[in-house]
């Protein structure tokens, strides 16, 4: 069982990360008018490099403040954590390599963004990159889980559990539903009263058997009941402008 999960990891790992890739190249080169897009030169363009770089996730709390993560495919998967400088962006060094799936970002304000990773989470801070506490739960082996952050703070799924981050403390854990504790899991806050999760089933998209797709919503304290989300296809990504408004991107099926 082990090693179909780890096998399930690498898929969907190769997956999100081409998606991913080719999500981050249309918001650098084209601003959405309606329902076209408009080219734009890539302002400010990655730093050159010799290695090839694999970006899989991109945060921005202001303009000119993004944050980008991914890594080096030719130097044994390093961890490769990018900060916006001006018209320029700088390689922060990361204390920790982290393993496993590719690295998620998720910021609550310029200089405070964290990576999302295993065994660890990184923060981006002003004075570049620290190892953040490890959060209070029960994770699942081979599940990275996922994080959400908004001003007050940050939603840390682990495995099994959930725990809110202060910016200096995790607070106390809470229980996940079971139906949502899937290894493809996306989260989005609007404030620290409201998160959307949801959860990928392992057979989705039918490797090996058909799956479900579900959600719960965290009110600050604990999870609703899971409601399940209609579609033949995982959620690779969500995001929430309010309580009620959500966008969530999927892979189209033939």
């Amino acid at each position: 069982m082990v090693g179909s999960r780890s096998q399930l990891a690498k898929h969907r790992s190769v997956r999100r990360t081409i998606v991913l890739a080719a999500v981050l190249g249309l918001l650098a080169s084209g601003c959405a008018v309606g329902a076209t897009w408009t080219p734009q030169a890539v302002e400010p363009a990655l730093p050159a490099s010799p290695d090839r770089i694999a970006l899989s996730d991109v945060a921005c709390p202001a303009d000119g403040a993004c944050v980008a993560v991914g890594r080096r495919t030719t130097t044994v998967g390093e961890t490769l954590v990018l900060r916006q400088s001006g018209s320029t962006w700088e390689v922060l060094a990361a204390p920790f390599q982290l393993l496993g799936l590719q690295p998620e970002v998720t910021c609550r304000g310029i200089d405070d963004c964290m990576v999302v990773g295993t065994p660890l989470d990184l923060h981006v801070g002003a004075g570049g990159v620290t190892v953040v506490p490890p959060a209070p739960g029960t994770p699942e082996p081979w599940v990275r889980g996922t994080m959400s952050c908004v001003a007050a703070g940050c939603l840390r799924v682990t495995g099994l559990t959930s725990s809110w981050w202060n910016g200096t403390t995790w607070s106390t854990p809470a229980t996940v539903p079971s139906s949502v504790l899937r290894e493809g899991q996306v989260l989005s806050c609007t404030s620290a009263t409201h998160c959307l999760l949801v959860g990928n089933d392992f057979g989705i998209e039918g490797w090996p058997t058909p799956g479900a797709v579900n959600s719960s919503v965290w009110n600050g304290t604990s999870w609703s009941a899971p409601v399940a989300v209609p579609g033949p296809t995982r959620v690779l990504d969500l995001a929430c402008a309010s309580p009620t408004s959500c966008f969530a991107s999927a892979p189209r099926r033939p």
